[in-house]
């Protein structure tokens, strides 16, 4: 028993000095390394580290994805057209005839329209059964007056009479003419037309001498959005 306990304190003994003898080593070794040995070992200590903590990253690190939606919205056209006035009295008739200037309004969310005109003769007592009028000169057009748009298309601002046509109101048919069609482009800022345009047409004496009274005839703008 006593030999087994000296054997066991021996191989401690002898293990002690062997881890003893084995730090002096490494102490040695690293005190006799050169300091380009010494800066490559902590080096790649280093880059051991780096690279785990890469991995981890790599590994919490998931795909993104997305979805896209493309979404179109629309705006209606608007468009409204009135006359500055309903009734409009031109005045006494000339020995040549009378001239009318018609102010119109126009509000579109266009920044481009077309416009056609059309006239009636001027018939005694608005009665056009009885056939006595003042007819619409034809051969003058219908003056377009722009205040902030330009004709379009190599146009001009004379609206040329094209066809006839009537128009049918309880006291009977108003004979008249309808203009050509004529593009009209707005230069104001915001891609609208929103101005007033004035009309110039006129209206000739068939003979020097004619019934007296009233004529009436109408004159309509039809305004199409572009």
């Amino acid at each position: 028993m006593a030999a087994g306990v000296m054997d066991h304190m021996m191989d401690r003994s002898g293990k002690g000095r062997n881890c003893a003898t084995a730090g002096r080593r490494g102490q040695i070794e690293k005190l006799t390394r050169t300091p380009w040995e010494r800066l490559s070992a902590r080096l790649h200590q280093g880059l051991r580290a780096i690279g785990v903590v890469w991995c981890i990253l790599a590994l919490s690190v998931s795909p993104v994805h997305s979805g896209e939606v493309t979404v179109d919205a629309r705006i209606e056209p608007i468009l409204s057209v009135f006359p500055f006035q309903n009734i409009v009295d031109i005045g006494v008739v000339s020995s040549v005839g009378i001239g009318a200037s018609l102010p119109f309004a126009i509000e579109s969310n266009s920044d481009r329209v077309n416009i056609e005109v059309f006239v009636t003769h001027l018939y005694l007592d608005a009665d056009p059964v009885r056939d006595i009028y003042l007819a619409l000169d034809t051969a003058y057009g219908v003056e377009l007056l722009l205040t902030n748009a330009v004709p379009a298309d190599g146009q001009d601002a004379n609206a040329a009479y094209v066809s006839s046509d009537s128009l049918n109101k309880p006291e009977g048919i108003y004979d008249g003419w309808k203009t050509e069609t004529v593009t009209l482009q707005s230069n104001l800022p915001g891609n609208m037309f929103q101005q007033d345009l004035t009309l110039n047409m006129h209206w000739s004496k068939d003979a020097d001498m004619m019934p007296s009274g009233s004529y009436r005839g109408y004159v309509i703008l039809y305004v199409m959005n572009l």
